[in-house]
């Protein structure tokens, strides 16, 4: 979209190594209209679109509504509104709750995404930490574009766009 578009832009603008870096892989192409297909193949074009859309994704907390009583698995304590931590292993939904989805906050945690997981590292993509493989996207591991039966259904179409 032409919003993920403009954040590459000032990221790149805002990084001139990299962007100096990326002008040298699209001159590498031997056309000066490049396939769909031949811009697949640039990684460094490619790691720079999953950068942008990890740190700034479109949809950054989306709610749902759970349509039945349900618990969800946890894998590791976690700290509540009031503060307090809460070490059950699972934690409960009641039908017609909201819950909000933190997808901003998991795309730069740095518990997933290390150290330097609020930075605009493009190189991160050729070796991804181990953690971020378990993250249910289905684009890039990472939540974007969501997972799941409630994915978005035109994630295929912003990346081409």
């Amino acid at each position: 979209s032409s919003t993920a578009l403009a954040w590459t832009l000032y990221a790149l603008s805002q990084n001139p190594q990299i962007q100096s870096r990326l002008r040298d892989e699209l001159f590498s192409l031997q056309t000066p209209n490049p396939t769909l297909d031949e811009l697949n193949n640039l990684p460094y074009l490619d790691a720079i679109v999953r950068e942008t859309l990890r740190l700034c994704c479109p949809v950054t907390s989306p709610n749902r509504v759970a349509m039945k009583d349900d618990r969800i698995p946890l894998s590791s304590p976690y700290t509540d509104r009031k503060g307090r931590i809460c070490t059950d292993s699972e934690l409960v939904v009641k039908k017609g709750q909201t819950i909000t989805v933190p997808i901003v906050s998991v795309n730069r945690d740095k518990y997933l995404w290390g150290e330097d997981a609020k930075e605009f590292n493009p190189e991160r993509w050729y070796d991804l930490p181990e953690a971020v493989s378990a993250i249910p996207g289905v684009w890039g591991n990472m939540l974007t574009f969501f997972g799941g039966p409630r994915s978005c259904i035109g994630w295929r179409f912003a990346l081409v766009e």
